[in-house]
């Protein structure tokens, strides 16, 4: 079987905990190559996907953690705005994670293509990770997407457009 390479989106924004992500999750899941682009920021998550196409993004969740002082709003966590941001410009299947408490609105929303795990171990992103993949949908639309850009991508654009400028 051939390799299928996917780009992930990782959000985290503790630097150190997102070096550790960096260097502990898989660079593959059997025949799939995951290439990640990390992003340490959620305004620089916000930013990369109004113009970048990522077939999974896995994000962590700006919430209250064991032990902090800082209370967040319970409803609005900045992952909640990723997901929002997806579902209006692109299909793209999300993994939210914490160490802290999960909002309801973002546990509402998990299924099949949007799952929420708690980071406490890295097995449970991989296992969510392991989970959206073997329901095809990151492949099929990562296919789609190589198909839309060979049939009607830049070369034919430009073609067309000069012949009929």
């Amino acid at each position: 079987m051939n390799e299928i390479h996917l780009s992930v989106l990782l959000v985290e924004d503790d630097k150190e905990n997102l070096d550790l992500l960096m260097e502990s999750l898989p660079r593959e899941i059997k025949s799939y190559v995951l290439h990640y682009t990390p992003c340490d920021t959620f305004e620089e998550a916000l930013s990369i996907l109004k113009y970048q196409r990522f077939d999974l993004v896995v994000t962590d969740i700006l919430r209250d953690s064991p032990g902090s002082h800082m209370k967040m709003d319970t409803e609005n966590p900045p992952a909640k705005d990723i997901d929002t941001e997806l579902r209006a410009n692109q299909f793209c299947p999300m993994i939210a994670f914490t160490s802290g408490s999960f909002p309801k609105s973002i546990v509402e929303k998990e299924g099949p293509f949007f799952k929420v795990v708690n980071k406490t171990k890295n097995e449970n992103i991989i296992n969510a990770m392991e989970e959206i993949l073997a329901t095809g949908i990151p492949q099929i639309a990562n296919r789609l997407h190589k198909e839309l850009d060979q049939a009607a991508g830049p070369k034919y654009l430009w073609t067309f457009l000069l012949e009929n400028w």
